[in-house]
């Protein structure tokens, strides 16, 4: 780009130009130099963005700065004409002061020539001005596409951490068991230096110790392959585990709905009522503590056992929701007080369904032992049980 001013308005000029190339193969090893040189172009673009915004500032600046200039002189100019024309007292065809008008008039003209000049390098500038707008909306898209391909440098060089780390894991378990081997041939060959030692008075024990130093060998060779066998039987049964625990989960939702249906059924033979204040669902009666009423865990499993009955014990996941639509949060009947980590009912059996936990529950943060259930997840949380719920009982 270039710029140039009359002697009048005063000389500027200056060219830019610019050189980007993108690499766009990584070799391997050479990732860390291709990062800074990803930086190293961002930087370039931003400069050359920052120039071009400068310069077209201003050279904006000096015609309009110029424009004015120019303006107020020939509107001088103009003025200064007036006045000798109108003066009376100054005689209209005198020479000299025809001279001095034609004077006048002619820099008038010159002036605005240049003036309607300046005015055409100025439309020239203004569409310099737009082009090097595009040119900045352009270098801001390739910024940007920079930008993320450092990002995800950055992350890549984030996962090679990582695989370096498993690496220098491995290479530590390799050293170790390459450490063990040698122990073990360090002590082979002291078994052997020994033998060497009295093989004279004891070729024949020497012959029989090295058959079965052989033996023990091709034992110790049937045994490994027997291990990996084993190892290989332990993945398929393990895999055969997962498929059994998957189809125990269809069983447990299959034993579910079923035993809803059974108890819909048990309901409408029984017709079963319940007492005041109580709540009939599944052929089970429900009581709920009322509204701002809170206890700890222990304290709201008297208060169940002081009306007959206990903690409620949802263990369908109906009768988990109906449980948990009364109160924000709410006690149930299910602790691992008795044994940490195995979460028992109040009524002796255990909980087999561990779809009902709320995801990363139970964790055990605190010491929480007892169970309560959200009513906005519908699904169990493990707290402390000195935390005050309300809470639900069961008949």
């Amino acid at each position: 780009m270039s710029s140039t001013f009359s002697r009048k308005s005063g000389d500027f000029g200056g060219d830019t130009g610019y050189l980007m190339s993108i690499d766009d193969g990584f070799k391997s090893g050479r990732r860390s130099s291709s990062f800074v040189w990803w930086i190293g172009a961002i930087a370039v673009c931003l400069v050359l963005l920052l120039l071009s915004v400068i310069l077209v500032a201003h050279n904006t600046n000096a015609i309009n700065r110029w424009d004015a200039k120019y303006e107020n002189l020939i509107s001088n100019l103009t003025r200064d004409q007036s006045a000798f024309k109108n003066k009376p007292d100054t005689p209209k065809d005198e020479p000299d002061q025809q001279k001095l008008i034609s004077s006048l008039t002619q820099d008038r003209d010159a002036l605005r020539s240049e003036r309607d000049s300046l005015k055409q390098e100025r439309e020239a500038l203004k569409e310099e001005r737009e082009s090097l707008k595009s040119e900045r909306h352009q270098l801001q898209n390739h910024t940007g596409d920079l930008t993320k391909e450092r990002n995800a440098l950055r992350d890549e060089r984030t996962a090679l951490k990582e695989e370096q780390k498993e690496l220098k894991s491995l290479s530590s378990s390799l050293t170790t068991y390459k450490d063990a081997l040698q122990e073990e041939r360090d002590a082979l060959r002291n078994e052997r230096g020994a033998l060497k030692n009295t093989q004279d008075p004891l070729k024949c024990p020497t012959l029989n110790l090295t058959d079965d130093r052989n033996a023990l060998r091709d034992e110790r060779d049937a045994l490994r392959v027997e291990r990996d066998q084993l190892k290989m039987r332990t993945g398929n049964l393990t895999k055969k585990l997962e498929d059994l625990q998957s189809q125990y989960h269809i069983a447990t939702g299959l034993r579910d709905r079923l035993q809803e249906e059974l108890n819909t059924l048990k309901l409408n033979q029984t017709n079963k009522t319940c007492l005041a204040g109580w709540s009939l669902f599944n052929n089970r009666c429900y009581y709920f503590s009322g509204s701002g009423q809170a206890e700890n865990w222990q304290k709201s499993r008297e208060d169940c056992q002081a009306r007959g009955g206990d903690l409620a014990m949802p263990k369908t996941k109906s009768e988990l929701t109906f449980v948990s639509k009364s109160h924000t949060y709410t006690w149930i009947g299910l602790s691992d007080q008795s044994e940490e980590g195995v979460w028992q009912w109040v009524d002796g059996t255990y909980l087999d369904n561990q779809s009902f936990w709320k995801k990363g529950e139970p964790n055990n943060s605190g010491n929480e032992d007892c169970v309560e259930v959200a009513g906005d997840k519908v699904k169990l949380n493990d707290a402390t049980c000195d935390t005050k719920f309300s809470w639900a009982c069961q008949i």
